[in-house]
């Protein structure tokens, strides 16, 4: 995406360079966050559009983006892109990419900036015949004007809900959940979180369906910073499929005063 995005700078900047000075690039805010909807409800044969919300609160300047889109392949197939009635309408670029099959690449440049909220762009979906169940939408990724951005999953729901995605994560203060490492991997990945007080954690891999794919840990643990490793494997010891996966943490704190979650994706490509 970045290299897309330099080759589309270069050639703005033969065509616009007097504009392209004032415009630049800028990668800071106060906070920025960008969602798929909580759910999404469609039936075998619909075409649907999933909006991307932009809550820019501080208003930052925002004239070029990256992100990526996971989705449940088995139940949707990617139809492209839409910007008509969004904030970058009209922009001097814009593509939505499928990497592999459940994978979207979303970016655009614009020599005039947004400041305020709304829908960024749409990514539209068909669902094929014969889909039923229900997975997760996330948004990972983010680069450019986004770098640093929070988000939080959605639902696609397909048909019959048969199968059950992992709850939403939300932002909490008694632990955190880093960004694994390396990622993407293929042989063994290190997942580090840090724990502000004592409490029972539970760290478990799903995969795009919220299935259930491997427990790392379920025990009581005090105050402190601990790495977990995952190589790829179920917990019947074989093999993961390649694929985006959703790593979740979940922190029970001491006399059962409640749940606290935090998720974030990695990628195993074998």
């Amino acid at each position: 995406m970045k290299e897309i995005l330099r080759k589309i700078i270069r050639a703005a900047k033969a065509a616009f360079p007097a504009l392209l000075l004032l415009g630049g690039i800028n990668a800071s805010f106060a906070q920025l966050d960008l969602s798929p909807p909580s759910q999404a409800n469609a039936s075998p044969g619909d075409t649907i559009a999933i909006p991307l919300a932009l809550s820019n609160p501080a208003g930052a300047a925002i004239d070029a983006f990256g992100v990526t889109l996971a989705y449940p392949a088995n139940l949707a197939d990617y139809a492209g892109i839409t910007t008509t009635g969004t904030l970058t309408q009209g922009w001097l670029a814009i593509d939505g990419s499928e990497i592999t099959p459940g994978e979207i690449t979303i970016g655009g440049f614009n020599l005039s900036p947004i400041t305020a909220s709304g829908v960024l762009v749409r990514v539209r979906l068909a669902i094929p015949a014969g889909a039923s169940g229900q997975g997760i939408l996330h948004l990972f990724n983010f680069v450019d004007d986004l770098s640093g951005a929070t988000t939080s999953d959605g639902e696609l729901i397909a048909g019959a809900t048969a199968i059950h995605a992992p709850d939403r994560a939300e932002t909490v203060s008694e632990f955190r959940l880093y960004q694994n490492y390396p990622n993407p991997f293929n042989s063994e990945t290190r997942i580090v979180y840090e724990l502000f007080q004592p409490g029972r954690v539970r760290l478990v891999i799903y995969d795009m369906l919220g299935r259930e794919v491997r427990e790392l840990m379920n025990e009581n643990q005090p105050a402190g910073k601990y790495n977990l490793f995952w190589d790829g494997t179920a917990r019947d010891g074989s093999g993961a499929a390649s694929g985006v996966y959703i790593y979740t943490l979940s922190y029970f704190p001491p006399g059962g005063t409640g749940k606290f979650l935090q998720s974030r994706t990695l990628r195993y490509a074998k």
